[in-house]
């Protein structure tokens, strides 16, 4: 009596002895995993689907949970180009051989989706300017991290000048024509980014720093609550009404609860890859949810959420490996990231509630 293994393929995976690549198949899991079927008197062994990071994991393999590439990711496929399996793919590509790309070739298309009045690209946290420097960097993975650290533009409020805050390209669109509106002084924000990197860091600590500087571009719930500036700004959402003066605005509120949690839970992450690597990373206390009245948001005695269990990260290349880092470090502010638990989202959207949100992070209902 002969056995075959069936080979590996998107919706099946053989069971590896390998420590490096997968855990050591026990007699349980044989039995557990595997069917045995009989067949003109040959027995052919079937491997069903299971995750190979942690057998108790319910979810078949590759694992959304345990394992992480931007190819697998809901909230990045839709701005990969076509046959890319990383943003920027052509950029990164370049810049890892010597070559400046060109600034079209960093950046990616606009994406509409059926909530938004108008379309939103990506907010680079290693800003385009800086291809030029990435391109002869001696920091391996550097173009990597250009392509995965970014935020939806429609999902960034930014830190400016004196405590002010500012919406990014994307975050108000005008109510008619091309443009946007309450985007004074981003460029702060930018410069905050520029200044971080030291050309002697090495792959995971250019990683640290680059997510460190961006979330600390980023303005925190409590700023978007008193800031006077973006009272009669216009969401990128349908049926949302302009940021009313109130602290208690239902669409202030909404929006600094959005990226309030974002912010807190993408600082959840970068604090368990800094440990996981060893790097050293003070971070920030966790902070308070944003609550319906537009209150809260300071720092809290006690933590309130969950820490994220780094997944494995898929890659072969240092760039790879990096694209892939930064993409799960800042999926927090896509709305559409697995399990990002940042925000409640309503039942028309398909994703499953979450505590302290106020409005669904999709189409921006009221919960």
């Amino acid at each position: 009596m002969k056995e075959y293994v069936k080979k590996s393929t998107p919706t099946s995976r053989r069971i590896e002895s390998n420590p490096q690549t997968s855990r050591q198949a026990s007699i349980s899991d044989i039995l557990q995993a595997c069917k045995t079927v009989s067949l003109n008197h040959m027995h052919t062994l079937f491997v069903s689907q299971f995750c190979r990071h942690d057998p108790n994991c319910p979810y078949p393999d590759p694992c959304p949970v345990h394992e992480y590439s931007q190819a697998s990711a809901p909230s990045r496929t839709p701005y990969l180009g076509s046959h890319a399996s990383y943003i920027g793919e052509e950029a990164m590509r370049k810049e890892d051989r010597g070559v400046v790309p060109t600034a079209s070739e960093v950046r990616v298309r606009a994406i509409k989706t059926v909530s938004s009045r108008a379309g939103a690209g990506l907010d680079e946290w290693l800003p385009t300017d800086q291809r030029s420097l990435v391109a002869s960097s001696k920091i391996p993975g550097l173009a990597g991290i250009q392509s995965g650290a970014r935020v939806p533009t429609d999902h960034s409020i930014l830190q400016a000048p004196g405590g002010k805050v500012a919406g990014h390209t994307g975050m108000f669109p005008k109510p008619s024509g091309q443009g946007s509106t309450h985007r004074a002084s981003q460029s702060h924000a930018h410069d905050l980014r520029r200044s971080a990197l030291s050309p002697s860091s090495s792959r995971e600590e250019a990683v640290v720093t680059t997510i460190a500087a961006g979330l600390s571009s980023m303005a925190r719930g409590e700023q978007i609550i008193h800031s006077s500036e973006l009272t009669g700004a216009a969401p990128n959402y349908r049926g949302v009404a302009p940021i009313g003066s109130s602290v208690s605005d239902p669409t202030r509120v909404g929006l600094a609860s959005i990226q309030h949690e974002s912010r807190e839970h993408a600082k959840k992450r970068l604090a368990t890859y800094a440990s996981s690597n060893q790097i050293p990373y003070p971070g920030s206390p966790e902070r308070e949810p944003i609550k319906a009245d537009g209150t809260g948001g300071g720092y809290s005695a006690t933590s309130v959420r969950p820490p994220s269990p780094l997944p494995f990260m898929l890659g072969t290349t240092p760039s790879e490996k990096s694209a892939n880092e930064t993409a799960w470090l800042t999926d927090p502010f896509f709305p559409a990231s697995f399990a990002s638990s940042k925000t409640k989202v309503c039942p028309s959207c398909l994703r499953s509630n979450e505590p302290n949100a106020i409005n669904c992070a999709f189409c921006f209902a009221k919960l």
